[in-house]
Protein backbone atom coordinates (compact mmCIF):
# COMPACT_ATOMS: atom_id res chain seq x y z
CA UNK A 1 0.00 0.00 0.00
CA UNK A 2 2.76 2.45 0.89
CA UNK A 3 4.33 2.04 -2.57
CA UNK A 4 1.35 3.88 -4.07
CA UNK A 5 1.85 6.93 -1.83
CA UNK A 6 3.86 10.06 -2.53
CA UNK A 7 7.27 10.35 -0.88
CA UNK A 8 6.19 12.55 2.04
CA UNK A 9 3.04 10.51 2.58
CA UNK A 10 5.07 7.31 2.69
CA UNK A 11 6.84 8.65 5.77
CA UNK A 12 3.49 9.46 7.32
CA UNK A 13 2.14 6.04 6.42
CA UNK A 14 5.02 4.59 8.42
CA UNK A 15 4.30 7.08 11.21
CA UNK A 16 0.66 6.01 11.33
CA UNK A 17 1.71 2.39 11.75
CA UNK A 18 4.30 3.44 14.30
CA UNK A 19 1.84 5.49 16.34
CA UNK A 20 -0.52 2.55 16.58
CA UNK A 21 2.35 0.35 17.69
CA UNK A 22 3.48 2.96 20.21
CA UNK A 23 -0.07 3.31 21.47
CA UNK A 24 -0.26 -0.42 22.06
CA UNK A 25 3.21 -0.65 23.62
CA UNK A 26 2.71 2.43 25.80
CA UNK A 27 -0.80 1.44 26.80
CA UNK A 28 -2.21 4.82 25.78
CA UNK A 29 -5.72 5.35 27.03
CA UNK A 30 -6.87 7.91 24.47
CA UNK A 31 -10.33 6.97 23.23
CA UNK A 32 -12.77 9.01 21.20
CA UNK A 33 -15.17 9.80 24.02
CA UNK A 34 -12.39 10.79 26.42
CA UNK A 35 -9.99 12.58 24.11
CA UNK A 36 -11.17 16.07 25.04
CA UNK A 37 -10.07 15.47 28.64
CA UNK A 38 -6.42 15.13 27.64
CA UNK A 39 -5.73 18.77 26.65
CA UNK A 40 -7.62 19.91 29.74
CA UNK A 41 -5.50 17.81 32.06
CA UNK A 42 -2.35 18.81 30.22
CA UNK A 43 -3.23 22.49 30.50
CA UNK A 44 -4.03 22.05 34.16
CA UNK A 45 -0.59 20.56 34.79
CA UNK A 46 1.19 23.24 32.80
CA UNK A 47 -0.98 25.84 34.49
CA UNK A 48 0.46 24.67 37.79
CA UNK A 49 3.95 25.08 36.39
CA UNK A 50 3.08 28.53 35.10
CA UNK A 51 1.71 29.35 38.52
CA UNK A 52 5.04 28.45 40.05
CA UNK A 53 6.83 30.76 37.62
CA UNK A 54 4.45 33.59 38.46
CA UNK A 55 4.84 32.95 42.16
CA UNK A 56 8.59 33.00 41.78
CA UNK A 57 8.18 36.35 40.09
CA UNK A 58 5.32 38.34 41.55
CA UNK A 59 4.35 41.62 43.88
CA UNK A 60 2.00 44.16 45.25
CA UNK A 61 0.65 47.21 43.55
CA UNK A 62 -1.85 49.84 44.65
CA UNK A 63 -2.02 51.76 41.41
CA UNK A 64 -5.78 52.25 41.40
CA UNK A 65 -5.85 54.23 38.18
CA UNK A 66 -4.11 51.50 36.20
CA UNK A 67 -6.02 48.79 38.05
CA UNK A 68 -9.36 50.40 37.18
CA UNK A 69 -8.52 50.56 33.47
CA UNK A 70 -7.46 46.93 33.31
CA UNK A 71 -10.20 45.70 35.60
CA UNK A 72 -12.68 46.95 33.00
CA UNK A 73 -10.70 45.26 30.26
CA UNK A 74 -10.82 42.00 32.21
CA UNK A 75 -14.57 41.80 31.63
CA UNK A 76 -14.14 41.77 27.84
CA UNK A 77 -14.41 38.49 25.96
CA UNK A 78 -11.55 37.24 23.81
CA UNK A 79 -13.47 34.45 22.06
CA UNK A 80 -12.86 36.18 18.73
CA UNK A 81 -9.15 35.55 19.24
CA UNK A 82 -9.63 31.78 19.14
CA UNK A 83 -7.37 29.84 16.80
CA UNK A 84 -8.92 29.19 13.40
CA UNK A 85 -6.99 26.86 11.13
CA UNK A 86 -8.82 27.89 7.95
CA UNK A 87 -8.15 31.56 8.62
CA UNK A 88 -4.43 30.98 9.11
CA UNK A 89 -4.05 28.70 6.10
CA UNK A 90 -5.90 31.19 3.90
CA UNK A 91 -3.80 34.05 5.26
CA UNK A 92 -0.56 32.34 4.34
CA UNK A 93 -1.70 30.49 1.22
CA UNK A 94 -0.30 32.96 -1.30
CA UNK A 95 3.20 33.18 0.12
CA UNK A 96 3.39 29.45 0.89
CA UNK A 97 4.28 29.90 4.58
CA UNK A 98 2.31 26.90 5.82
CA UNK A 99 3.45 24.70 2.94
CA UNK A 100 7.11 25.54 3.55
CA UNK A 101 6.73 24.86 7.27
CA UNK A 102 5.04 21.53 6.50
CA UNK A 103 7.99 20.53 4.29
CA UNK A 104 10.38 21.58 7.06
CA UNK A 105 8.38 19.55 9.55
CA UNK A 106 8.68 16.43 7.37
CA UNK A 107 12.44 16.94 6.99
CA UNK A 108 12.98 17.43 10.72
CA UNK A 109 10.89 14.44 11.75
CA UNK A 110 12.28 12.06 9.10
CA UNK A 111 15.36 10.88 11.10
CA UNK A 112 13.25 10.16 14.19
CA UNK A 113 10.62 8.36 12.13
CA UNK A 114 13.25 6.29 10.35
CA UNK A 115 14.89 5.31 13.64
CA UNK A 116 11.53 4.39 15.16
CA UNK A 117 10.41 2.50 12.05
CA UNK A 118 13.64 0.50 11.99
CA UNK A 119 13.18 -0.49 15.64
CA UNK A 120 9.56 -1.36 15.00
CA UNK A 121 10.34 -3.42 11.89
CA UNK A 122 13.02 -5.38 13.76
CA UNK A 123 10.73 -6.00 16.72
CA UNK A 124 12.99 -4.03 19.06
CA UNK A 125 10.69 -1.08 19.62
CA UNK A 126 10.05 -0.78 23.33
CA UNK A 127 8.36 1.65 25.65
CA UNK A 128 11.52 2.53 27.55
CA UNK A 129 14.06 2.98 24.74
CA UNK A 130 16.20 5.95 25.92
CA UNK A 131 17.75 6.54 22.49
CA UNK A 132 14.34 6.98 20.87
CA UNK A 133 13.16 9.28 23.66
CA UNK A 134 16.30 11.38 23.24
CA UNK A 135 15.82 11.56 19.47
CA UNK A 136 12.24 12.72 20.00
CA UNK A 137 13.34 15.47 22.39
CA UNK A 138 15.95 16.74 19.93
CA UNK A 139 13.41 16.72 17.11
CA UNK A 140 10.92 18.73 19.16
CA UNK A 141 13.65 21.22 20.10
CA UNK A 142 14.61 21.68 16.44
CA UNK A 143 10.99 22.24 15.45
CA UNK A 144 10.59 25.22 17.76
CA UNK A 145 8.28 26.66 20.45
CA UNK A 146 5.00 24.87 19.66
CA UNK A 147 6.59 21.45 19.59
CA UNK A 148 8.73 22.20 22.64
CA UNK A 149 5.52 23.13 24.44
CA UNK A 150 3.93 19.85 23.34
CA UNK A 151 6.91 18.00 24.76
CA UNK A 152 6.61 19.93 28.02
CA UNK A 153 2.93 19.06 28.29
CA UNK A 154 3.61 15.39 27.65
CA UNK A 155 6.53 15.34 30.09
CA UNK A 156 4.19 15.68 33.04
CA UNK A 157 2.13 12.69 31.87
CA UNK A 158 4.34 9.94 33.24
CA UNK A 159 1.22 7.81 33.54
CA UNK A 160 1.03 7.79 29.75
CA UNK A 161 4.63 7.84 28.55
CA UNK A 162 6.46 6.06 31.34
CA UNK A 163 9.46 7.16 33.38
CA UNK A 164 12.09 7.15 30.60
CA UNK A 165 10.15 9.33 28.19
CA UNK A 166 8.84 11.58 30.93
CA UNK A 167 12.35 12.23 32.27
CA UNK A 168 13.73 12.87 28.79
CA UNK A 169 11.00 15.30 27.76
CA UNK A 170 11.26 17.03 31.14
CA UNK A 171 14.63 18.32 29.94
CA UNK A 172 12.67 20.61 27.64
CA UNK A 173 11.55 22.50 30.74
CA UNK A 174 15.09 23.76 31.32
CA UNK A 175 16.65 23.81 27.87
CA UNK A 176 15.07 26.95 26.41
CA UNK A 177 17.34 29.90 25.70
CA UNK A 178 16.37 33.45 26.63
CA UNK A 179 15.45 35.83 23.82
CA UNK A 180 16.51 39.42 23.38
CA UNK A 181 17.57 41.59 26.30
CA UNK A 182 16.25 45.07 26.98
CA UNK A 183 14.62 44.95 23.53
CA UNK A 184 12.50 41.96 24.55
CA UNK A 185 10.51 44.08 26.99
CA UNK A 186 10.78 47.29 24.96
CA UNK A 187 9.24 45.67 21.88
CA UNK A 188 6.39 44.22 23.89
CA UNK A 189 5.65 47.61 25.48
CA UNK A 190 6.14 49.68 22.33
CA UNK A 191 2.47 50.00 21.45
CA UNK A 192 1.09 50.38 24.98
CA UNK A 193 1.73 53.74 26.58
CA UNK A 194 -0.19 52.83 29.76
CA UNK A 195 2.18 49.96 30.51
CA UNK A 196 5.23 51.96 29.46
CA UNK A 197 4.37 54.84 31.78
CA UNK A 198 3.60 52.59 34.74
CA UNK A 199 6.75 50.50 34.48
CA UNK A 200 9.56 52.42 36.14
CA UNK A 201 12.35 49.83 35.87
CA UNK A 202 12.96 46.26 34.76
CA UNK A 203 15.87 43.86 34.74
CA UNK A 204 16.90 43.08 31.13
CA UNK A 205 18.02 39.60 32.25
CA UNK A 206 15.02 37.25 32.55
CA UNK A 207 14.50 35.33 35.77
CA UNK A 208 12.51 32.57 34.06
CA UNK A 209 12.46 31.42 30.42
CA UNK A 210 9.90 29.25 28.65
CA UNK A 211 9.28 28.21 25.06
CA UNK A 212 6.70 30.92 24.35
CA UNK A 213 7.38 33.63 26.95
CA UNK A 214 9.83 34.75 29.61
CA UNK A 215 9.61 36.67 32.89
CA UNK A 216 11.54 39.76 34.00
CA UNK A 217 11.56 41.44 37.38
CA UNK A 218 10.62 45.11 37.43
CA UNK A 219 9.24 48.03 39.41
CA UNK A 220 5.75 49.41 38.98
CA UNK A 221 5.01 53.03 39.88
CA UNK A 222 1.77 54.10 41.55
CA UNK A 223 0.86 57.26 39.66
CA UNK A 224 -1.38 58.46 42.51
CA UNK A 225 1.21 58.71 45.29
CA UNK A 226 4.51 57.91 43.56
CA UNK A 227 5.10 54.74 45.56
CA UNK A 228 6.72 51.77 43.83
CA UNK A 229 6.40 48.03 44.13
CA UNK A 230 8.16 45.02 42.61
CA UNK A 231 6.43 43.20 39.78
CA UNK A 232 6.87 40.23 37.48
CA UNK A 233 6.71 41.09 33.78
CA UNK A 234 5.79 38.22 31.50
CA UNK A 235 6.44 38.92 27.80
CA UNK A 236 5.82 36.82 24.72
CA UNK A 237 8.63 35.96 22.34
CA UNK A 238 8.71 38.32 19.33
CA UNK A 239 6.41 37.19 16.47
CA UNK A 240 5.57 34.03 18.40
CA UNK A 241 1.84 34.34 17.71
CA UNK A 242 2.26 33.96 13.94
CA UNK A 243 4.82 31.19 14.43
CA UNK A 244 2.44 29.31 16.69
CA UNK A 245 -0.47 29.79 14.29
CA UNK A 246 1.50 28.33 11.38
CA UNK A 247 2.82 25.44 13.48
CA UNK A 248 -0.67 24.59 14.69
CA UNK A 249 -1.78 24.34 11.05
CA UNK A 250 1.10 21.90 10.50
CA UNK A 251 0.18 19.94 13.62
CA UNK A 252 -3.42 19.60 12.46
CA UNK A 253 -2.28 18.50 9.00
CA UNK A 254 -0.44 15.70 10.73
CA UNK A 255 -3.66 14.88 12.53
CA UNK A 256 -5.50 14.69 9.20
CA UNK A 257 -3.07 12.06 7.89
CA UNK A 258 -3.14 10.08 11.11
CA UNK A 259 -6.93 10.06 11.08
CA UNK A 260 -6.94 8.93 7.45
CA UNK A 261 -4.41 6.12 7.60
CA UNK A 262 -4.52 4.68 11.12
CA UNK A 263 -8.06 3.26 10.77
CA UNK A 264 -7.01 1.53 7.53
CA UNK A 265 -4.08 -0.11 9.26
CA UNK A 266 -5.80 -0.94 12.52
CA UNK A 267 -9.62 -0.73 12.22
CA UNK A 268 -10.06 -1.32 15.96
CA UNK A 269 -8.08 1.83 16.81
CA UNK A 270 -10.18 4.14 18.99
CA UNK A 271 -7.87 7.16 18.92
CA UNK A 272 -9.52 10.28 17.56
CA UNK A 273 -6.39 12.04 16.32
CA UNK A 274 -8.22 15.04 14.91
CA UNK A 275 -10.04 15.70 18.18
CA UNK A 276 -6.90 15.11 20.25
CA UNK A 277 -4.72 17.49 18.25
CA UNK A 278 -7.52 20.05 17.86
CA UNK A 279 -7.83 20.13 21.65
CA UNK A 280 -4.10 20.59 22.05
CA UNK A 281 -4.13 23.32 19.39
CA UNK A 282 -6.84 25.20 21.28
CA UNK A 283 -4.87 25.01 24.52
CA UNK A 284 -1.60 26.06 22.88
CA UNK A 285 -3.23 29.02 21.15
CA UNK A 286 -4.43 30.26 24.52
CA UNK A 287 -0.79 30.31 25.62
CA UNK A 288 -0.04 33.18 23.21
CA UNK A 289 -2.84 35.41 24.51
CA UNK A 290 -1.64 36.89 27.78
CA UNK A 291 -4.81 38.95 28.07
CA UNK A 292 -6.72 35.69 28.36
CA UNK A 293 -4.27 34.39 30.95
CA UNK A 294 -4.57 37.62 32.92
CA UNK A 295 -8.37 37.36 32.93
CA UNK A 296 -8.26 33.75 34.11
CA UNK A 297 -5.77 34.60 36.85
CA UNK A 298 -7.96 37.49 37.99
CA UNK A 299 -11.03 35.24 38.16
CA UNK A 300 -9.04 32.62 40.05
CA UNK A 301 -7.79 35.24 42.51
CA UNK A 302 -11.36 36.43 43.12
CA UNK A 303 -12.62 32.88 43.59
CA UNK A 304 -9.85 32.04 46.07
CA UNK A 305 -9.98 35.31 47.99
CA UNK A 306 -11.73 33.81 51.01
CA UNK A 307 -9.63 30.62 51.14
CA UNK A 308 -7.11 30.72 54.03
CA UNK A 309 -3.38 30.44 53.30
CA UNK A 310 -3.89 30.69 49.54
CA UNK A 311 -2.37 33.65 47.71
CA UNK A 312 -2.85 34.38 44.02
CA UNK A 313 -0.75 37.26 42.64
CA UNK A 314 -2.76 40.27 41.56
CA UNK A 315 -2.61 41.23 37.90
CA UNK A 316 -1.55 44.87 37.73
CA UNK A 317 -1.78 45.46 33.98
CA UNK A 318 -1.72 43.52 30.73
CA UNK A 319 -2.26 43.32 27.01
CA UNK A 320 -2.00 40.39 24.59
CA UNK A 321 1.82 40.44 24.69
CA UNK A 322 2.57 41.46 28.29
CA UNK A 323 1.23 40.54 31.73
CA UNK A 324 2.43 42.40 34.82
CA UNK A 325 1.57 40.85 38.16
CA UNK A 326 2.52 41.02 41.81
CA UNK A 327 5.95 39.74 42.79
CA UNK A 328 6.12 36.99 45.43
CA UNK A 329 9.43 36.11 47.09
Amino acid sequence: MSILLAGSQQKWFVLAVLCVSLAKNFGLGFVANKVNHVPYLANQNMGTLRGKNVLVAAVSSKSRTHDAVYANAATMTHDNLAFNRTTFENQYRNDGTVSRRWAEFLRETAPFLQQAAALWASGRLSRDDPSLASACRKTLTNLGPVFVKLGQILSVREDILGQVWSDELAKLQNSVDAFGGPEAVEEALASDRMLRDGLEWYDPAPIAVASIAQVHKGTWCNIEDGSTTDVAIKVLRPNVRNQVGVDLCVLLRAGDLLSKWVPRILPVSRVDWEALLAGLAKGLWEEVDLSGEAQRQTRFRNNMESVPRVFVPKVVAYNRDVMISEWVD
